[in-house]
């Protein structure tokens, strides 16, 4: 698995130019696989693509979504918008109240999928938009 994750993200660095993960990938999976949930979407036999997200501040039951990765040869099929839905609906039934994100200014693609999921940009830094997801008031 941590190979296969690997080879996704480096994948989405190359059609990227380098600008979708911008810390070495090696660590950033390890920790993934050892921190994080990790949901998973196969098709055809292979890993195509997965969201990893963390619910572990359970004081301020804030969870945050660290990543969300398709493999370039099945973008646009629905799978990112599945993934985030999992998410979404996993991080409701633990109890948390907001799901918290950040997402590159120039990645237009992600922050519409983000959007249409409900969630809004709360602040904006340097190179990235914080985007929040209130679960307080949904079912």
């Amino acid at each position: 698995m941590k190979q296969e994750l690997i080879d996704i993200i480096n994948d989405q660095n190359t059609v990227t130019n380098g600008r979708f993960i911008d810390k070495p990938v090696v660590p950033y999976v390890e920790k993934i696989l050892n921190f994080a949930i990790l949901v998973t979407y196969h098709t055809q036999g292979q890993l195509a693509g997965f969201i990893a997200y963390y619910c572990n501040d359970i004081v301020s039951k804030i969870a945050f979504l660290t990543l969300l990765c398709v493999k370039p040869e099945f973008a646009g099929k629905g799978i990112g918008q599945h993934l985030l839905n999992c998410s979404i609906e996993d991080v409701k039934s633990k109890g948390f109240t907001s799901f918290h994100l950040e997402v590159s200014k120039d990645n237009q693609l992600a922050i519409h999928l983000y959007e249409r999921a409900g969630f809004e940009v709360i602040s904006s830094m340097d190179k990235l938009f914080l985007m929040k997801k209130d679960l307080s008031h949904e079912g």
